[in-house]
């Protein structure tokens, strides 16, 4: 018997040859909150054709948000000692691809970006201090990660400033000298005698 023309559906299932009369067929590969036209069609060991007409489904939305993750660049809580910093993203959803993903990120709590399919940023100017930075997907149904990737890292770019230097000669043979640094920092004194340098 001669199959009926499938070209004003699009696509088919393979053909299950096997003769029974319970039949199932599971239908992959579909868009969310979609309406779909399908029918059905069996054939019978003589080959008479039956054709069920033209049925509907509609597909339920997508209602899940995807899931937003690091994949480089600083560390959770981490100290980054030179700029500049680069981080890297990715996700996941239950419907769209991660190539499908669009995100938005934030620094410091402004405004988060634009959704784009950007998956990484290098930061190259920024101030020292504490910093955080999030980035949030947005899958192919709108639906926004509510709990976005989020690094907290502090910049220690800037050597320490010297203050309060004093040198006060206690004896013929030695000098004492002070001063402080804005963080914890290590010591050195370099001399020369009799004439001064500046160091370049």
């Amino acid at each position: 018997a001669m199959l009926p023309n499938w070209s004003n559906y699009g696509s088919s299932t393979a053909l299950n040859a096997q003769l029974v009369t319970s039949h199932s067929m599971t239908l992959t590969g579909l868009n969310p909150a979609t309406l779909y036209h399908f029918d059905l069609t069996s054939v019978d060991q003589f080959g008479n054709i039956a054709m069920s007409g033209d049925l509907t489904f509609t597909t339920i939305p997508d209602t899940t948000p995807p899931h937003t993750f690091f994949t480089g660049g600083p560390g959770q809580n981490s100290t980054v000692c030179a700029l500049p910093a680069t981080f890297t993203w990715s996700g996941s959803d239950n419907v769209t691809v991660p190539t499908n993903l669009v995100f938005a990120y934030q620094l410091d709590g402004a405004a988060f970006s634009v959704f784009s399919n950007w998956t990484s940023l290098t930061l190259s100017s920024l101030s020292d201090g504490a910093h955080t930075f999030s980035v949030e997907a947005r899958d192919q149904a709108g639906n926004i990660d509510p709990t976005p990737a989020t690094v907290n890292f502090t910049l220690n770019a800037l050597p320490p400033a010297i203050s309060a230097v004093t040198n006060n000669p206690p004896a013929n043979t030695q000098c004492v000298v002070t001063w402080t640094t804005d963080e914890p920092s290590s010591s050195q004194v370099e001399r020369s005698e009799g004439h001064t340098s500046e160091l370049q």
